[in-house]
């Protein structure tokens, strides 16, 4: 195999959870550079050290947004990690998130498997390295490149370009799902999808996790205040945008809220690129973590919103 792999981690992999997009069966190895699968005969590349596992006739709902995504990603570069953390900064609070997905990996051990859906540049899960296993997904190529360049070699750690309307992943093989401002993206057939999707590979005791843009109306209200426009729902550019609220999201996920503890939670309380606000220093953490003790008030202002429905 090239470099990029974990090679117990991989053959784990294919044994425990990886599987074709198309018909769910087992893939097999053919050769350094490639997948086979053992039922319809379809092929997979492994792309120097991301396996590409997108289906062959997948969903055209959003080619749009993958060629944006690709375009945006090899602009900020792939292999220059500076340039790569420069790009992040201007859009996420990067010790507050990577505080967040160390403790979300945390929740599992080593024997479970755990997806980033829309992983990006995958910064978050750099201090990561116990817990569960560790799978990023995306549907841009430019992106896993980046996320592999950031988490070099890591153990436990595969890279996997996938669709998130198609899963390559086997029936309940799959104990925790989380993903950072992507579903907010996704149109209603691939949203309904996936949804689906999880419900045949998530095991009956799972957490999600799952972070968009919070589109409170005290948003609106500052927007417009100082004469910018917040959008909430729709096309938005080259790309689709829908930013729930708690209710909404209760709703949306409500066939894996119903006998689980679910929890509405806001963040980024004072990260606001359009209003060059970019707090990156790690106090940021701890305060969030008190002002997050009054909902009512930290949810006018707060950047994201989360919902976490966990069946433990």
């Amino acid at each position: 195999m090239k470099r990029g792999f974990d090679l117990k981690c991989f053959e784990n992999s294919l044994k425990e959870i990886l599987c074709c997009p198309d018909c769910k069966s087992d893939l097999q190895i053919e050769d350094d550079n490639k997948l086979l699968c053992c039922k319809c005969g379809n092929g997979f590349d492994i792309n120097d050290g991301i396996i590409v596992l997108m289906p062959q006739n997948g969903n055209q709902a959003q080619n749009e947004e993958r060629e944006l995504r690709e375009k945006v990603a090899e602009e900020h570069g792939s292999q220059d990690i500076e340039k790569i953390y420069k790009a992040i900064e201007k859009h996420h609070c990067m010790p507050l998130m990577s505080s967040k997905a160390e403790a979300f990996r945390n929740q599992f051990n080593n024997n479970q498997w755990i997806v980033d859906v829309g992983c990006g540049s995958g910064y978050y899960w750099q201090k990561s390295d116990s817990g569960a296993k560790l799978i990023l997904m995306d549907f841009a190529m430019s992106n896993l490149k980046a996320a592999r360049n950031i988490l070099k070699d890591s153990n436990n750690v595969l890279f996997v370009q996938a669709d998130a309307s198609c899963l390559p992943f086997k029936n309940n093989a799959v104990s925790g799902i989380w993903s950072v401002q992507v579903t907010q993206h996704f149109p209603e057939t691939v949203m309904t999808n996936f949804l689906n999707e999880l419900q045949r590979v998530l095991q009956i005791k799972h957490v999600i996790e799952i972070y968009n843009l919070n589109p409170d109306f005290m948003h609106k209200v500052i927007y417009r205040l100082f004469g910018k426009y917040f959008h909430i729902k729709g096309q938005y550019g080259e790309m689709l945008q829908n930013k729930l609220h708690g209710k909404e999201l209760l709703f949306l996920w409500e066939m894996f809220t119903r006998d689980g503890k679910t929890k509405i939670e806001y963040s980024e309380l004072f990260f606001h690129p359009n209003f060059k606000l970019f707090p990156q220093f790690n106090a940021i953490v701890y305060i969030e973590k008190i002002l997050n003790l009054m909902p009512f008030f930290t949810k006018l202002f707060a950047r994201q919103i989360s919902i976490n429905i966990s069946k433990m």
